[in-house]
């Protein structure tokens, strides 16, 4: 009896693990024409900062999110009339202001910690230069790689908009 449930144990771990790896394709469906990305940061202090992955395609497809440098955004349409291009934008923690955990009592308020975000487990081994785009294909997610992301320069914003001369 001991040697049924357990043999039925591992059997069902067996499936289990099998119906959650991902789909990865050896090539894309779509030819990419173009992935770029580019860090930003606010001009003014605690106006956040960010990287945007901008890919081009051939033709249309239904993405769903792209998996870049330990972090996974939705993929967005960007209005284009001659070309199928989306955006990923990711933000970072740098140039923001942190959030505190707060009391109803503010005497207990002091030495309050920065609120943690608990680290999600990454489910690819990518270069620096590599993402991953999830897609939809019938109604199962599938993946696949985009490599050779060239690197833009990094565009800073103003800390104000510039001054109109009048005329």
């Amino acid at each position: 009896m001991m040697f049924r449930s357990t043999f039925f144990f591992i059997i069902s771990l067996l499936f289990s693990h099998c119906s959650s790896t991902q789909k990865i394709d050896a090539q894309p469906p779509v030819t990419i024409i173009e992935a770029q990305a580019q860090s930003w940061v606010a001009g003014v202090r605690g106006g956040g900062s960010g990287t945007n992955v901008f890919i081009t395609f051939s033709d249309a497809i239904a993405v769903d999110s792209l998996y870049y440098q330990g972090k996974v955004a939705k993929l967005l349409p960007v209005q284009d009339a001659t070309k199928v291009k989306y955006i990923a934008r990711f933000s970072s923690r740098k140039n923001t202001h942190d959030d505190l955990v707060m009391h109803s009592e503010p005497s207990k308020e002091y030495g309050n910690s920065v609120v943690g975000i608990p680290p999600k487990t990454f489910p690819f081994e990518l270069k620096k230069d590599e993402a991953m785009v999830s897609y939809k294909k019938g109604n199962k997610k599938r993946f696949f790689k985009v490599t050779n992301i060239v690197q833009l320069k990094q565009k800073l914003f103003p800390s104000r908009l510039p001054a109109v001369k009048s005329q």
